[in-house]
């Protein structure tokens, strides 16, 4: 048995079915026009059919100034996520334990600071230097002190 004509024959009575009077379900029907007014209900209908079109189109309103809300976010330039804040602030606060270089422990602190402010990516570089930095200042301050004491 061959698939092909029976295809063919159920194409054919899809396209002419609402053609032919007994497929009248297939076609929509009109209401019978009225000279007379509208009803209460017919009334009520039009403005509840009013207020849906109203709330559709501000909800599509709603919609546009989102869209432009994100593009102008997609238009703004991107956030720097590098984090080269932590690394300096780790890297001034290790020197900054080396003898005679103990000034780098401003930085140290600055950079720190900065880093932990702004975001989480070298979160634990920006703290480690900011530490390395605070213990610098009292190191500093006992060479300072032994060096005036003639110890040094």
């Amino acid at each position: 048995m061959k698939i092909y004509p029976l295809l063919l024959l159920l194409a054919s009575t899809l396209l002419l079915a609402p053609l032919h009077s007994h497929a009248g379900f297939l076609v929509k029907k009109q209401a019978p026009a009225s000279s007379a007014a509208p009803s209460k209900k017919d009334r009520k209908k039009a403005e509840r059919l009013a207020d849906l079109a109203t709330l559709h189109h501000l909800v599509l309103a709603k919609n546009e100034k989102e869209k432009a809300g994100k593009q102008q976010d997609k238009t703004s330039p991107p956030r720097d996520t590098s984090g080269w804040e932590g690394i300096v602030s780790l890297a001034c606060g290790v020197i900054a334990l080396i003898p005679f270089t103990f000034l780098l422990f401003i930085p140290a602190i600055i950079f720190g600071i900065l880093g932990l402010r702004k975001g989480k990516q070298f979160r634990g570089l920006a703290l480690a230097g900011l530490i390395l930095g605070i213990i610098a200042i009292p190191v500093l301050l006992m060479l300072i002190a032994l060096s005036l004491a003639g110890t040094i």
